[in-house]
């Protein structure tokens, strides 16, 4: 057996500290997360019901495929392509918890020790399996509403198909561990490229906040970076999927270099409180005994040339803004997925870059949304969220939800804020809420935490 083989079955072993770069090098890439994942998971198995999740083989048959590794390959490696499909999520303390907020598909050429992470927008419209046609983000949300842990099955089903490619391995991650990471490297150092404000981020209260970010070089701890990753609203051309979408390659490049500059991070208690971190907020499918291959694999990847492809919108690019039941999507261009498709399959290819570029610097063609707040003007537990609901399964978007200041709201009032330019949302609104009372005005009669464009005020005769 090799020496990896050997330390994972004696515990009694410290693992050299080059060993350990070599891991921590693989969680800014997602193998990491596997390893851990694995390591973690299996030692901690929990009887499971018979479902839709197929249950793990015992510890036994883990260590003894373990001992055979050598003998075996990971899926993919057959065909010179490993694809991992990397999804994160706000997990149970955010609002949509298993909305995936990151889609990454990150593929290994093991010939060529080539990397590639091609990024796709949370706002695709396909079709889900059992649930019709939603937004891509959705298929872990939908998946893990049917049965525990089957969020990412579900996903890579779906992602899979779009893309006409193999889903090898998935790993799903939330916001939690996301932070740990980049605290325990002590921050990354991050280059902005311009200047940009979010009006509308989300607070852990259900509110939102203003974040800002200066151009230049910027240091940034767990929580800054995470910001950096989600802003979905900011200005200066930072508002569409596409562009967050490079600020996420950004920090995964910013994590490999400080892990091999971070002096501080092998110190063996930060190690075990990440891995203590990442056991709670990972879910992986990978198996123990495909740990020792993946480690091996791992010194030879090519760190410095790893491909990124992040799909952008316009008239050369292959993806274009458009509606699905009055909500913002985006669609193929062509009608189908075989341009998508094409670039996922010539990845590796050295032309296959340019087809996605240049970078997405505009607005997504002339499209408005309005601003929607919720407010719940009655002391009852939870109407403001089911009005909520009401209305996003209709496709109306709803930015913001809290409490009223005055809880003694006896009629549902919806004021229209916009002079009238959102009347197909409104229209939609009304349908739903049919109790309400409608008003229009230029100014809040109440205090809000933004500059809403629709403010409802849920009363006490709203029957939801």
């Amino acid at each position: 057996m090799s020496e990896i083989d050997l330390n994972l079955m004696q515990s009694q072993e410290k693992p050299k500290r080059k060993i350990w770069r070599y891991i921590f090098l693989f969680l800014t890439l997602a193998i990491f997360f596997l390893i851990i994942g694995g390591i973690k998971g299996w030692f901690k198995e929990s009887p499971r019901e018979v479902g839709l999740v197929q249950p793990k083989p015992n510890l036994l048959t883990q260590i003894k495929n373990l001992i055979l590794s050598r003998e075996r390959g990971l899926k993919g490696e057959e065909t010179d392509r490993i694809n991992i499909l990397i999804l994160g999520i706000g997990g149970e303390e955010h609002d949509g918890p298993y909305l995936s907020d990151t889609i990454i598909l990150a593929s290994l050429k093991p010939s060529t020790n080539q990397v590639a992470l091609f990024s796709i927008p949370r706002d695709l419209l396909v079709e889900i399996p059992g649930y019709g046609f939603g937004k891509i983000n959705a298929a872990d949300a939908f998946g893990e509403a049917r049965e525990k842990g089957y969020g990412p099955i579900l996903a890579s089903e779906v992602i899979g198909k779009t893309l006409n490619q193999p889903i090898d391995y998935y790993l799903r991650i939330d916001f939690s561990a996301f932070k740990e990471m980049v605290d325990a490297v002590g921050g990354v150092k991050i280059n902005v490229e311009k200047s940009f404000t979010d009006a509308f981020y989300p607070t852990y209260d259900y509110k939102y906040q203003t974040i800002s970010f200066e151009k230049g070089w910027q240091n940034m701890d767990g929580e800054t970076a995470l910001k950096f990753t989600r802003s979905r609203h900011g200005t200066n051309g930072e508002n569409s999927d596409f562009a967050r979408s490079r600020r996420q390659q950004k920090i995964i490049l910013a994590l490999k270099d400080k892990i091999f500059s971070s002096a501080s991070l092998w110190h063996p208690g930060r190690v075990q409180n990440l891995m203590d971190s990442l056991n709670a907020h990972v879910n992986t499918n990978v198996e123990l005994w495909e740990i020792s291959r993946f480690f091996e694999l791992s010194k030879k990847l090519d760190y410095q040339n790893i491909i990124n492809l992040v799909l952008g919108v316009g008239p050369n690019q292959p993806l274009m803004a458009s509606y699905y039941n009055s909500a913002e999507v985006l669609r193929p261009r062509e009608g189908n997925f075989s341009k998508l498709q094409k670039l996922a399959e010539d990845i590796f290819q050295p032309d296959t870059a340019k087809l996605a570029s240049p970078a997405f610097t505009g607005k997504i063609e002339d499209k408005k949304f309005p601003i929607i707040e919720i407010q719940n003007g009655t002391w009852v537990l939870g109407l403001g969220s089911r009005v909520r609901q009401t209305i996003e399964e209709q496709g109306v978007l709803v930015n913001i939800l809290g409490n009223a200041t005055l809880r003694d709201q006896e009629k549902t009032v919806i004021y229209d804020l916009s002079s009238g330019k959102f009347k197909k949302e409104m229209d939609i609104i009304k349908k739903q809420l049919k109790e309400a009372e409608i008003k229009t005005t230029s100014q809040a009669p109440f205090s809000s935490s933004s500059t809403p464009d629709i403010l409802i005020i849920v009363g006490a005769n709203q029957n939801i």
